[in-house]
């Protein structure tokens, strides 16, 4: 799932800019996690000079595009306050099941400037499995299909969204 999260990020970073271009956050459990996911993108880059190392830049902190037009930012995700209002064409959280309340989610929302912008989720089933925590809400939401701009996917012992794993 991070790698899925982290391949979403660098595709979005190498889209074509647009006249805002490109500005991709990953928000993290915490500073260890996002200091794997940030390693985890930087291998990548390095395994892939003549393509992703052809266009982007790697800093200590963030991977930029060579053009200018572009940058991925890999933050933990306790700033809430600091993290508000951020516009971005890409927003990713990498687990989501330690979210006990919607702060940064809140605060994160799309920039209505932005259509282009796109908010990925991923994680593991949460032990805060109850109404008002994010991922439950999320899940139900999911489960309904109320939301046309919601693509659902998930893969658990007790339900999917892929028929071919049905029981």
């Amino acid at each position: 799932k991070t790698l899925d999260l982290c391949l979403a990020a660098l595709l979005d970073l190498l889209s074509p800019p647009g006249a805002r271009g490109r500005t991709a956050y990953i928000f993290a459990s915490d500073e260890d996690q996002a200091g794997d996911d940030l390693d985890l993108v930087k291998k990548l880059i390095r395994a892939n000079p003549k393509t992703l190392g052809a266009f982007l830049r790697v800093q200590k902190k963030a991977i930029l595009r060579k053009d200018g037009r572009g940058v991925l930012e890999i933050l933990p995700a306790q700033d809430v306050e600091g993290s508000h209002g951020k516009s971005y064409s890409f927003v990713g959280f990498d687990e989501v099941h330690v979210m006990r309340d919607w702060r940064l989610l809140e605060a994160l929302q799309i920039d209505p400037h932005r259509p282009e912008a796109l908010m990925w989720l991923t994680s593991y089933a949460s032990i805060y499995h109850r109404p008002g925590v994010p991922l439950f809400d999320l899940m139900a939401a999911g489960k309904r299909g109320s939301d046309p701009r919601m693509l659902f996917s998930w893969y658990g012992g007790d339900y999917s969204t892929d028929s071919a794993f049905e029981a």
